[in-house]
């Protein structure tokens, strides 16, 4: 039981650790703003071999401004998924210390947990990513040596 639940974690540590940037990755190339500024980008190479350099220049432009802007949106979607995942951990840790008994075998950690859980909840509804994963992440350690007692 012991060596599954640390296999678990590991998992989950192992694929925060490297799905973030091939999921980031992945939401850029599907933003609409990105690929608006590949296509500009394009544009601007080829007016630049025509020798239309203002053209080019104003594509370029253009291209910088969409992509930088794809990137933050592709960045904040990435924290709300990675927000989302911490909440849904948080929410199972939660529902398995109140299957056993938490709140009578552990009460300060149960209640650490569950107030990290409710500034999470709160931090979540404002879109605050960072603030509510940090909160979730919060949930877990409160609970980490939450057990079955006799």
């Amino acid at each position: 039981m012991r060596r599954s639940h640390l296999t678990c974690i590991l998992t989950v540590v192992l694929l925060f650790a490297f799905l973030p940037g091939a999921m980031a990755q992945d939401l850029l190339r599907s933003n609409p703003n990105y690929l608006k500024a590949r296509e500009l980008q394009l544009k601007a190479e080829q007016a630049l071999r025509d020798g239309e350099y203002d053209k080019s220049y104003e594509y370029a432009e253009e291209s910088k401004r969409l992509s930088a802007l794809a990137e933050a949106e592709a960045e904040a979607l990435f924290q709300r998924y990675r927000a989302t995942n911490w909440k849904s951990l948080a929410t199972r840790r939660i529902e398995y210390a109140k299957a056993v008994r938490a709140e009578q075998s552990f009460p300060d950690e149960f209640q650490r947990a569950t107030a990290s859980f409710e500034a999470g909840l709160k931090a979540y509804e404002a879109e605050e990513w960072a603030t509510s994963t940090e909160s979730f992440r919060a949930v877990l350690k409160a609970l980490e040596n939450v057990r079955p007692t006799k």
